[in-house]
């Protein structure tokens, strides 16, 4: 199969889809809110009683639109798994327990630090 590229017209810029948060090119487009789902399907089965905060803790992170779509919902998204990842690891240090089996089930190979630090 040959992908063909369409050539750029002169003056145009060729910038990928940039995360709000970090400025990178958004690499793994999976949306905070998909990934939200599958956290809340861990918690159900580790502690339930983390899910309300969760919720309110990816509120904290969420920024509307975004140029690039979700590979799963296809809705718009502007903050990268790594960044929203990233934030959920923080505020499970609160709960260590919970922040180490995250890093096991949720790292995706690009949490910054391993769990126990």
């Amino acid at each position: 199969m040959q992908i063909l590229l369409t050539p750029l017209r002169k003056g145009e810029v060729n910038k990928m889809h940039e995360c709000v948060v970090c400025d990178e090119a958004v690499t793994n487009p999976v949306c905070p809110e998909c990934v939200e789902e599958e956290i809340v399907t861990w918690l159900h089965e580790f502690k339930p009683e983390l899910i309300n905060e969760l919720r309110d803790v990816t509120d904290e992170i969420l920024s509307p639109g975004g140029s690039t779509l979700c590979i799963l919902c296809k809705n718009p998204m502007a903050v990268c798994t790594f960044c929203y990842t990233q934030h959920i690891k923080d505020w499970l240090t609160a709960y260590p327990v919970a922040r180490e089996r995250f890093h096991l089930f949720f790292n995706y190979g690009i949490l910054e630090t391993p769990a126990t630090e």
